[in-house]
């Protein structure tokens, strides 16, 4: 990587195999959320085109992905959606690192240009946590904090101006 960090851009299809290798990297967290054939763990190419392709057909929802700047390898993503339907703040999906990347500052890059990129009239952008799956440890390092009276793992970072 560059001294200044992972290249984050929108996805391009020759993006796609190191995508797929990033997800495949953490399989403990793939067996969670993912499965083409409804197996946890069992995930491939076309299940990742169908994700993608999902994505793109609402232009409301966002995925980026962070390439190393020397070698051009896919080291992470993150997938947003400019306003949730219910109280027009933009959502942060999933953050995701390749397992031999982690702890070097992709996940925190990924979130920060998810923040540079929301609507300039959003306050806020929010997650929300769900435990045994997401990194609530890393969402509190990188800004976000609960939001109060919520009491459901839903939290949210103020949106930098």
């Amino acid at each position: 990587m560059s001294a200044n960090g992972p290249v984050i851009e929108e996805i391009r299809d020759e993006w796609l195999p190191g995508l797929l290798a990033v997800r495949l990297s953490n399989p403990g967290r793939l067996a969670v959320v993912e499965g083409s054939r409804g197996e946890a763990g069992c995930y491939d190419l076309a299940m990742l085109e169908r994700d993608v392709w999902m994505v793109s057909l609402d232009e409301a929802r966002h995925l980026l992905v962070a390439v190393d700047a020397g070698s051009g390898a896919v080291v992470g993503y993150a997938d947003y959606l400019d306003a949730h339907p219910r109280d027009g703040l933009p959502v942060l999906g999933a953050v995701e690192v390749a397992a031999d990347r982690h702890r070097r500052g992709i996940g925190r890059a990924l979130v920060e240009a998810v923040v540079a990129r929301i609507p300039a009239e959003a306050t806020a952008l929010r997650v929300r946590v769900v435990p045994g799956r997401d990194p609530a440890g890393f969402l509190v390092a990188v800004g976000f904090r609960p939001v109060p009276g919520d009491g459901g793992g839903l939290l949210e970072r103020a949106a930098a101006r």
